[in-house]
């Protein structure tokens, strides 16, 4: 009878051993994490903030080339405006007249 109870009691004691290495692990673990969370946390939030500075950073880039375009936008229709003045006829017609009139006095 004991050949048959001393490979059941073997078997037994390795699988408490296995279990209690298990619950020492488990528990050295959750020690060790309870140590290292804060710092986690802390690396978490400086990342949130640096995600967020960065993200805030692309919109004021982003502002600034719409500024830009808008502003060359403008100097274009400026531009545009100068050059028609100068082509109209009107103009042409105007400095004529002052000519003339200069001339009469």
């Amino acid at each position: 009878m004991l050949l048959f109870v001393l490979p059941v009691l073997f078997i037994v004691f390795v699988f408490t051993a296995i279990g209690m290495a298990g619950a020492r692990t488990y528990r050295t673990a959750r020690r060790s994490w309870g140590e290292v969370k804060p710092y986690v946390t802390s690396i978490q939030e400086g990342v949130t903030r640096a995600q967020k500075r960065a993200d805030d950073f692309g919109s004021r880039g982003q502002a600034l080339s719409d500024t830009w375009r808008e502003i060359q936008g403008r100097l274009a229709f400026v531009g545009g405006a100068v050059k028609e003045t100068q082509e109209n006829p009107m103009i042409d017609l105007a400095n004529f007249a002052g000519r003339i009139g200069s001339r009469k006095r």
